[in-house]
């Protein structure tokens, strides 16, 4: 079961990976693209040279962070830590499949990415969830760090909803950024974390 459950944790790696890594090299190799002003779903948008291949990547990324959250419940369970975090990111993998299946501009493409809005709160779940983990302080103080960050980022992404403000509308690919990438990193983090400590506990065994 410990092997199991380090297999899984491990595709949080795969999950950051595919999504950083897919959005920057297709990005750069989709003609007149920029980063900076347009989103990461018009890389796959209908009608894109590119349309399948993110379909297909999105699919992958979605899955990725399912087997994560899976074993990150495993290993709540385990070690009798809250299993929110694991749900939440479990939830935003799941509108990720939503996403995959509906390329922008479909209706339904913006209506899962709103929804898949809850997941963004697990780096916040884990700070205050975790509060038993002694040993974890340095994770959940770079938890609430991420939150911080992906706060803003949310509120700016969120915001033409409200008023399409020129600053924000011209930079909406940058800010989208900021608000994936470091919620991505975040995984990173913590699967590296759990694992580190998983391994230093068997070795003590």
């Amino acid at each position: 079961m410990a092997r199991q459950n380090h297999v899984l944790l491990a595709f949080g790696f795969a999950a950051a990976t595919i999504f950083i890594g897919s959005s920057l090299i297709l990005g750069a190799l989709l003609p007149g693209y920029n980063p900076i002003s347009q989103t990461i779903s018009e890389l796959g948008e209908k009608g894109s040279p590119f349309e399948d291949i993110f379909r297909v990547v999105t699919l992958f990324d979605a899955i990725c962070l399912m087997l994560f959250s899976l074993g990150l419940c495993l290993y709540s369970v385990t070690e009798r830590f809250s299993i929110l975090p694991s749900v939440l990111i479990g939830f935003y993998g799941l509108m990720e499949l939503g996403i995959g299946v509906f390329a922008a501009p479909h209706p339904l493409h913006n209506l899962f990415g709103i929804w898949s809005t809850p997941g963004f709160f697990a780096p916040l779940a884990l700070v205050l969830a975790w509060k038993n983990a002694s040993d974890l302080r340095v994770l959940r103080s770079l938890s609430a760090a991420t939150f911080v960050i992906v706060l803003v980022a949310m509120l700016l992404n969120l915001s033409p909803l409200i008023h399409p403000y020129v600053f924000i509308v011209e930079y909406y690919g940058a800010f989208q950024r900021m608000l994936f990438f470091p919620f991505y990193l975040w995984i990173v983090i913590l699967a590296t974390s759990l694992l580190l400590r998983r391994g230093e506990a068997q070795s003590a065994e």
